[in-house]
């Protein structure tokens, strides 16, 4: 091979690395985000819990109601997470365009296995 070949590959996979660990970086960003977002959540959902309780010795019916609310608006929020989490994920491999050496395929696994984690904590 040429030399003014030789750069120009290395040119090209020096810049796929670069923009598989730019893309990497900004999914750790969003994810730490998503993080702090999710603590200011849970405090909130907390709150809501014990407001449902103490309205359940007013209105027991209505308080069993908000607590079904509730879950079935943390279960949507989850969902929507989680699908967000992998699109950014899935991009990175399957996108228009995308062409991930082993070593971004690596990378993207550890991200999957992050996300199993989140979603199976006690098995990672």
């Amino acid at each position: 091979m040429s030399d003014s070949l030789n750069t120009s590959v290395a040119e090209v996979e020096g810049t796929d690395t670069i923009e598989a660990k730019e893309t990497a970086d900004q999914t750790a960003d969003q994810t730490a985000d998503q993080n702090e977002t999710a603590d200011q959540q849970e405090t909130a959902i907390f709150e809501r819990w014990s407001q449902l309780q103490i309205h359940f010795v007013q209105d027991p019916h209505a308080a069993v109601a908000e607590a079904d609310a509730l879950i079935d608006e943390i279960v949507q929020e989850r969902r929507r997470t989680f699908d967000a989490r992998r699109a950014l994920i899935d991009d990175r491999w399957q996108g228009p365009g995308t062409s991930a050496d082993t070593e971004d395929l690596r990378v993207i696994l550890q991200d999957y296995r992050k996300v199993l984690s989140d979603l199976f904590p006690r098995q990672s």
